[in-house]
């Protein structure tokens, strides 16, 4: 990779920052004149009709960000070409997600849909080597990648539920992801997505910041999903699995611990349901912007340590762990059992 920041880099972010920005205002008058709106119910976490649909948005900067970047002088060494295999996945995405926001869709086939993606994307442009096991055979440790993949965009899109926090994530895991782009020369390609994502949802988080003024809906939260699970399976495929388990480890084991406990509760998983952690907080009292405000201070924890883990992997990994465990035990106000064992056991 050959970066240098050049006056190409400087109309990219103007250009996604007026789509982002001035484009979401634009987007909200309109879609209330369509009376596009996320009705409150028992569940919710926002007590007024708020308009949904901000994917929208968050497509139109991808679509613009894939034909520019080969026309603009990103990579000095030349031309810089998006993966064309990964648009059309996120396209077929968006397609299908905001029908579902529109009118309701059955699981089953918007999972028929994220797993075809996904399976897409891997036959166009397959990872090298394994991600699990070298021990497995190739083909077995893909297709544990692909069910990981398709659990990652649906695991995101459950914790799209309180004002900014998914906005918020992505520009976590970008700023993760760009910063070994940058120290160890990653392809160009992977850097401009970063940017494309994070500007994206940097400029909707201005509307999307509690009191929101739009939702990302489903449209929004499964294509980030789709796009981020590939920026972070590309991370760990150059070397970096450690890291890129460590950056979006809060919603890794919010929603890990979640759909255990509705496991072992006997209740179906793939239904909408206030039990997250983020969600419990809110629900007790907490206000969205200082859940998300004590999320992003974690992240910034989380990149820090996914940098160390090129030093000393398990001990960053232990770190980000008990850093996740002390956020979700602060945000419902309780001490989770395996700390109250701990503390029983010393003298």
């Amino acid at each position: 990779m050959s970066f240098t920041l050049n006056e190409s880099w400087v109309i990219l972010a103007i250009l996604l920052t007026l789509i982002s920005v001035g484009g979401t205002k634009f987007l909200i008058k309109y879609l209330v004149t369509l009376d596009f709106f996320d009705v409150p119910v028992s569940r919710s976490n926002h007590t007024n009709p708020v308009v949904k649909g901000g994917g929208i948005i968050i497509f139109a900067c991808l679509a613009v960000g894939w034909l520019l970047a080969p026309v603009l002088t990103l990579d000095m060494a030349g031309p810089t070409n998006l993966p064309l295999p990964l648009f059309i996945g996120a396209a077929v995405l968006f397609a299908i997600s905001l029908l579902d926001d529109i009118r309701h869709i059955p699981f089953i086939l918007r999972l028929t849909f994220h797993g075809g993606a996904v399976a897409f994307v891997m036959w166009q442009m397959p990872f090298s080597g394994h991600f699990f096991s070298t021990s497995l055979p190739l083909w077995v440790d893909q297709a544990l990648t692909w069910a990981l993949w398709v659990w990652f965009i649906n695991a995101f899109n459950f914790m799209d539920g309180i004002d900014g926090i998914s906005s918020i994530e992505s520009i976590a895991i970008c700023l993760g992801v760009a910063l070994f782009c940058l120290l160890f020369h990653l392809p160009i390609s992977l850097l401009v997505i970063c940017v494309i994502i994070a500007l994206a949802c940097g400029g909707f988080l201005i509307w999307n910041w509690h009191p929101a003024n739009i939702f990302l809906g489903d449209s929004g939260s499964i294509v980030l999903g789709f796009i981020l699970g590939y920026l972070l399976l590309s991370l760990a495929n150059h070397g970096y699995s450690i890291a890129a388990f460590i950056i979006p480890l809060y919603y890794l084991m919010d929603t890990g611990i979640t759909i255990l406990k509705r496991l072992l509760d006997k209740q179906k998983i793939w239904e909408a349901h206030s039990n997250h952690f983020y969600q419990q907080a809110v629900r007790s009292g907490k206000s969205h912007a200082f859940v998300v405000k004590l999320v992003t201070l974690v992240n910034l924890w989380l990149i820090a340590f996914a940098w160390l883990s090129l030093t000393y992997p398990r001990l960053s990994l232990a770190f980000s762990v008990w850093i996740i465990i002390g956020l979700l035990a602060s945000l419902t106000n309780k001490i989770p059992s395996q700390l109250k064992n701990l503390m029983k056991d010393r003298p």
